[in-house]
């Protein structure tokens, strides 16, 4: 009988069909918010940039249309002369009453744009608060030795002096410090120069070379114990 070449046989697996299996890649917690970050800043990023041209949009639309109507205007009140132009007392009452509306369209202008300066001000007022707030409290974290990141979150909603920012400082836990290079005297913790293994420090306190309080210390030091 004819054997069937494209069987597969039985208990082995073809290399197409060999299936790898990979974990899926992982990321520490400050990756992680270094990435959120970056996407919130790109979102924000966009944001602004579709914001602007969408006013810019508006701006130029309102001029135009701005544009027409003035022309339309123009077109209607010289009509309204040529209409009376043979009556004198006519033309002297239309003429007045569209200096009137010059005069009052004039204002209306002038109070818009009085309205979007005094906007204007506001948003670089309440910007340049913001920025003296950041760099005041870097300075004083640096100078108080306290988290910048947790002090900006609590001056936030302050009116930005140093002495708001200052006082609060002064209720925040210190940050502790180590120096990179600390001078320790030999404490026998080191062996030929270098530092003793957790197997080493073990033995030392089977043996009773060290206590229990000295055992911990070694041990947290080494990062074996919180």
């Amino acid at each position: 009988m004819a054997v069937d070449e494209t069987k597969t046989e039985v208990g082995v697996t073809s290399p197409e069909t060999e299936v790898t299996s990979q974990e899926p890649p992982r990321f520490s917690q400050e990756q992680v918010d270094k990435l959120m970050d970056k996407v919130r800043s790109d979102s924000l990023s966009e944001l602004g940039r579709v914001r602007k041209s969408a006013e810019e949009a508006i701006k130029k639309a309102t001029t135009e249309a701005t544009r027409v109507y003035r022309e339309l205007i123009k077109q209607r009140e010289a009509e309204e002369l040529e209409a009376v132009r043979e009556e004198p007392d006519k033309a002297a009452v239309i003429r007045e009453r569209q200096a009137r509306r010059q005069t009052q369209s004039e204002l209306t202008e002038a109070q818009t744009e009085l309205k979007e300066a005094n906007t204007r001000l506001q948003e670089l007022s309440a910007r340049d608060v913001e920025t003296n707030r950041e760099r005041t409290t870097r300075e004083v974290s640096e100078r108080l030795k306290v988290d910048p990141a947790r002090l900006a979150k609590l001056v936030k909603f302050t009116d930005g002096s140093a002495e708001a920012i200052e006082e609060i400082a002064k209720e925040m836990p210190k940050l502790i410090t180590t120096p990179k290079n600390p001078l320790r005297p030999d404490s026998n913790d080191t062996v030929g120069g270098t530092a003793k293994t957790k197997t080493q420090i073990q033995e030392d306190y089977i043996k009773g070379k060290i206590t229990n309080v000295q055992y911990t210390e070694k041990m947290k030091a080494l990062g074996f114990m919180p």
